[in-house]
Protein backbone atom coordinates (compact mmCIF):
# COMPACT_ATOMS: atom_id res chain seq x y z
CA UNK A 1 0.00 0.00 0.00
CA UNK A 2 1.44 3.39 -1.03
CA UNK A 3 2.10 6.05 1.58
CA UNK A 4 -0.57 8.82 1.61
CA UNK A 5 0.60 12.16 0.26
CA UNK A 6 0.92 14.99 2.77
CA UNK A 7 -1.05 18.14 2.13
CA UNK A 8 -1.80 21.51 3.69
CA UNK A 9 -5.04 22.54 5.40
CA UNK A 10 -7.35 24.77 3.42
CA UNK A 11 -7.24 28.36 4.66
CA UNK A 12 -3.64 28.18 5.88
CA UNK A 13 -1.26 30.94 4.73
CA UNK A 14 2.39 30.49 3.78
CA UNK A 15 4.17 33.72 3.00
CA UNK A 16 1.93 35.48 0.46
CA UNK A 17 0.15 32.23 -0.51
CA UNK A 18 -3.23 31.16 0.91
CA UNK A 19 -4.39 27.56 0.38
CA UNK A 20 -7.93 27.38 -1.06
CA UNK A 21 -8.26 23.82 -2.45
CA UNK A 22 -6.54 20.46 -2.92
CA UNK A 23 -5.59 19.37 -6.45
CA UNK A 24 -5.03 15.88 -7.89
CA UNK A 25 -1.43 14.77 -7.34
CA UNK A 26 1.13 15.19 -10.10
CA UNK A 27 2.65 12.01 -11.55
CA UNK A 28 6.20 12.47 -12.88
CA UNK A 29 7.55 10.52 -15.90
CA UNK A 30 9.39 8.28 -13.39
CA UNK A 31 6.15 7.41 -11.66
CA UNK A 32 6.69 9.58 -8.57
CA UNK A 33 3.62 11.33 -7.17
CA UNK A 34 3.68 14.75 -5.55
CA UNK A 35 0.84 16.50 -3.77
CA UNK A 36 -0.49 19.76 -5.22
CA UNK A 37 -2.71 22.52 -3.93
CA UNK A 38 -4.50 25.51 -5.37
CA UNK A 39 -3.97 28.87 -3.71
CA UNK A 40 -4.15 32.59 -4.23
CA UNK A 41 -2.05 35.64 -3.44
CA UNK A 42 -3.12 37.52 -0.34
CA UNK A 43 -2.17 40.75 -2.17
CA UNK A 44 -3.62 40.57 -5.68
CA UNK A 45 -5.88 37.47 -5.40
CA UNK A 46 -4.23 35.73 -8.38
CA UNK A 47 -4.68 31.95 -8.22
CA UNK A 48 -2.07 29.32 -9.06
CA UNK A 49 -1.34 25.62 -8.52
CA UNK A 50 1.83 24.68 -6.66
CA UNK A 51 3.48 21.62 -5.16
CA UNK A 52 2.96 21.22 -1.43
CA UNK A 53 6.71 21.02 -0.83
CA UNK A 54 7.23 24.29 -2.69
CA UNK A 55 4.70 26.14 -0.57
CA UNK A 56 5.73 24.60 2.75
CA UNK A 57 9.48 25.14 2.49
CA UNK A 58 9.78 28.22 0.28
CA UNK A 59 8.13 31.36 1.62
CA UNK A 60 8.02 33.04 -1.78
CA UNK A 61 6.87 36.59 -2.44
CA UNK A 62 3.98 37.06 -4.85
CA UNK A 63 5.00 38.23 -8.34
CA UNK A 64 2.97 41.41 -7.90
CA UNK A 65 5.16 42.40 -4.95
CA UNK A 66 8.37 41.61 -6.85
CA UNK A 67 7.21 43.71 -9.81
CA UNK A 68 6.48 46.59 -7.48
CA UNK A 69 10.04 46.51 -6.24
CA UNK A 70 11.40 46.49 -9.81
CA UNK A 71 9.50 49.69 -10.61
CA UNK A 72 11.82 51.79 -8.49
CA UNK A 73 11.10 51.01 -4.86
CA UNK A 74 14.15 50.65 -2.64
CA UNK A 75 15.58 47.21 -1.93
CA UNK A 76 16.62 47.09 1.73
CA UNK A 77 20.01 45.44 1.11
CA UNK A 78 20.90 47.82 -1.74
CA UNK A 79 19.61 51.11 -0.34
CA UNK A 80 22.91 52.10 1.34
CA UNK A 81 24.20 55.46 0.14
CA UNK A 82 27.70 55.07 -1.32
CA UNK A 83 28.11 58.68 -2.45
CA UNK A 84 31.63 59.95 -1.77
CA UNK A 85 33.04 56.54 -0.84
CA UNK A 86 36.14 55.11 -2.52
CA UNK A 87 36.45 51.60 -3.94
CA UNK A 88 39.95 51.02 -5.24
CA UNK A 89 40.59 53.80 -7.76
CA UNK A 90 36.89 54.74 -7.97
CA UNK A 91 35.10 57.54 -6.14
CA UNK A 92 31.30 57.33 -6.14
CA UNK A 93 29.70 60.56 -7.46
CA UNK A 94 25.97 59.86 -7.56
CA UNK A 95 23.33 57.17 -8.02
CA UNK A 96 21.78 56.49 -11.41
CA UNK A 97 17.97 56.26 -11.72
CA UNK A 98 16.22 52.89 -11.43
CA UNK A 99 16.38 50.81 -14.60
CA UNK A 100 19.56 52.55 -15.84
CA UNK A 101 21.00 49.20 -16.94
CA UNK A 102 18.50 47.39 -19.14
CA UNK A 103 17.47 44.12 -17.49
CA UNK A 104 19.25 44.91 -14.21
CA UNK A 105 17.08 45.82 -11.22
CA UNK A 106 19.85 46.64 -8.74
CA UNK A 107 21.43 49.97 -7.83
CA UNK A 108 23.93 51.57 -10.24
CA UNK A 109 26.43 54.27 -9.21
CA UNK A 110 28.23 56.78 -11.40
CA UNK A 111 31.91 56.87 -10.43
CA UNK A 112 35.06 58.85 -11.15
CA UNK A 113 38.30 56.91 -11.65
CA UNK A 114 41.70 58.24 -10.59
CA UNK A 115 42.75 58.17 -14.24
CA UNK A 116 40.07 60.75 -15.06
CA UNK A 117 37.52 58.47 -16.75
CA UNK A 118 33.95 58.17 -15.50
CA UNK A 119 31.97 54.94 -15.44
CA UNK A 120 28.78 53.34 -14.12
CA UNK A 121 29.12 50.41 -11.72
CA UNK A 122 26.73 48.00 -10.05
CA UNK A 123 26.50 48.47 -6.30
CA UNK A 124 27.19 44.80 -5.58
CA UNK A 125 30.37 44.85 -7.68
CA UNK A 126 31.69 47.85 -5.78
CA UNK A 127 30.94 46.39 -2.37
CA UNK A 128 32.39 42.92 -3.04
CA UNK A 129 35.52 44.37 -4.63
CA UNK A 130 35.13 42.93 -8.13
CA UNK A 131 35.11 46.46 -9.63
CA UNK A 132 37.92 48.76 -8.51
CA UNK A 133 38.57 50.89 -11.62
CA UNK A 134 37.09 51.99 -14.92
CA UNK A 135 39.15 49.28 -16.63
CA UNK A 136 42.45 51.17 -16.73
CA UNK A 137 44.00 48.79 -14.18
CA UNK A 138 43.38 45.83 -16.48
CA UNK A 139 44.81 47.71 -19.46
CA UNK A 140 47.93 48.61 -17.46
CA UNK A 141 48.27 45.02 -16.29
CA UNK A 142 48.06 43.70 -19.86
CA UNK A 143 50.68 46.22 -21.03
CA UNK A 144 52.99 45.26 -18.17
CA UNK A 145 52.56 41.55 -18.91
CA UNK A 146 53.38 42.14 -22.57
CA UNK A 147 56.47 44.16 -21.64
CA UNK A 148 57.66 41.45 -19.23
CA UNK A 149 57.17 38.79 -21.92
CA UNK A 150 59.02 40.90 -24.49
CA UNK A 151 61.89 41.56 -22.09
CA UNK A 152 62.16 37.85 -21.26
CA UNK A 153 62.11 36.95 -24.93
CA UNK A 154 64.77 39.57 -25.65
CA UNK A 155 67.01 38.06 -22.98
CA UNK A 156 66.49 34.53 -24.32
CA UNK A 157 66.69 34.93 -28.10
CA UNK A 158 67.98 38.40 -29.03
CA UNK A 159 71.75 38.64 -29.31
CA UNK A 160 73.51 41.55 -31.05
CA UNK A 161 70.25 42.63 -32.73
CA UNK A 162 69.76 39.07 -33.99
CA UNK A 163 66.76 36.85 -33.25
CA UNK A 164 68.30 33.41 -32.72
CA UNK A 165 64.95 31.67 -33.11
CA UNK A 166 64.50 33.21 -36.56
CA UNK A 167 67.95 32.45 -37.96
CA UNK A 168 67.47 28.77 -37.06
CA UNK A 169 64.56 28.55 -39.48
CA UNK A 170 65.16 26.78 -42.79
CA UNK A 171 61.64 26.44 -44.17
CA UNK A 172 60.44 29.11 -46.63
CA UNK A 173 57.93 31.68 -45.44
CA UNK A 174 54.33 31.65 -46.63
CA UNK A 175 55.04 34.66 -48.81
CA UNK A 176 57.84 32.90 -50.68
CA UNK A 177 57.22 32.33 -54.40
CA UNK A 178 60.43 30.34 -54.98
CA UNK A 179 60.24 27.79 -52.16
CA UNK A 180 63.48 29.08 -50.62
CA UNK A 181 64.24 31.57 -47.86
CA UNK A 182 65.96 34.73 -49.05
CA UNK A 183 65.41 34.08 -52.76
CA UNK A 184 62.86 35.87 -54.96
CA UNK A 185 62.04 36.31 -58.64
CA UNK A 186 63.48 39.39 -60.30
CA UNK A 187 60.53 39.57 -62.72
CA UNK A 188 62.74 38.90 -65.72
CA UNK A 189 63.23 35.15 -65.42
CA UNK A 190 66.11 35.35 -62.95
CA UNK A 191 66.51 35.12 -59.18
CA UNK A 192 67.91 37.40 -56.49
CA UNK A 193 69.44 36.05 -53.26
CA UNK A 194 69.75 38.09 -50.08
CA UNK A 195 70.16 37.65 -46.33
CA UNK A 196 69.21 39.81 -43.34
CA UNK A 197 71.64 39.86 -40.43
CA UNK A 198 71.77 42.24 -37.45
CA UNK A 199 68.92 44.29 -38.94
CA UNK A 200 70.81 44.82 -42.22
CA UNK A 201 69.80 43.33 -45.55
CA UNK A 202 72.71 42.05 -47.63
CA UNK A 203 72.60 41.43 -51.37
CA UNK A 204 74.07 38.05 -52.35
CA UNK A 205 73.82 38.26 -56.11
CA UNK A 206 71.65 37.74 -59.18
CA UNK A 207 71.32 34.26 -60.64
CA UNK A 208 69.74 32.72 -63.71
CA UNK A 209 69.34 29.35 -61.98
CA UNK A 210 67.21 28.90 -58.85
CA UNK A 211 69.53 26.24 -57.39
CA UNK A 212 72.52 28.56 -57.66
CA UNK A 213 70.58 31.27 -55.79
CA UNK A 214 69.67 28.76 -53.07
CA UNK A 215 73.31 27.72 -52.69
CA UNK A 216 74.38 31.33 -52.27
CA UNK A 217 71.78 31.81 -49.58
CA UNK A 218 72.82 28.61 -47.73
CA UNK A 219 76.48 29.63 -47.85
CA UNK A 220 75.63 33.02 -46.35
CA UNK A 221 73.59 31.39 -43.57
CA UNK A 222 76.47 29.07 -42.71
CA UNK A 223 78.87 31.99 -42.62
CA UNK A 224 76.72 34.46 -40.65
CA UNK A 225 74.08 32.49 -38.77
CA UNK A 226 75.77 29.28 -37.63
CA UNK A 227 78.68 30.82 -35.66
CA UNK A 228 76.38 32.98 -33.51
CA UNK A 229 74.09 30.02 -32.89
CA UNK A 230 76.98 27.85 -31.76
CA UNK A 231 78.40 30.62 -29.57
CA UNK A 232 75.09 30.87 -27.68
CA UNK A 233 74.54 27.14 -27.27
CA UNK A 234 71.84 26.73 -29.92
CA UNK A 235 71.62 23.69 -32.18
CA UNK A 236 72.72 24.39 -35.73
CA UNK A 237 70.24 23.09 -38.31
CA UNK A 238 71.21 21.10 -41.39
CA UNK A 239 70.91 23.82 -44.02
CA UNK A 240 71.94 21.62 -46.94
CA UNK A 241 68.96 19.29 -46.48
CA UNK A 242 66.07 21.47 -47.63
Amino acid sequence: MSRPLSTLPIGSIYGDFEVIAHEPPYLSPKGVQSARIRGRSVHCGKESIRAVSQVRHQKRRCACQTNALLKGKEKPHLAKDLTGQRFGKLTVLYRQPAGFFHGYSGVVWHCLCDCGNECDCQSSNLINGSTTSCGCVKVESVKNNIKVAQDKRAQDVLVDDTDLSMIRQTKPTRASTTGARGVYHDGKGGYVAYITFQKKRRYLGHYDDLEEAKKARVAAEQKLYDPILEANGWDVPDREDR
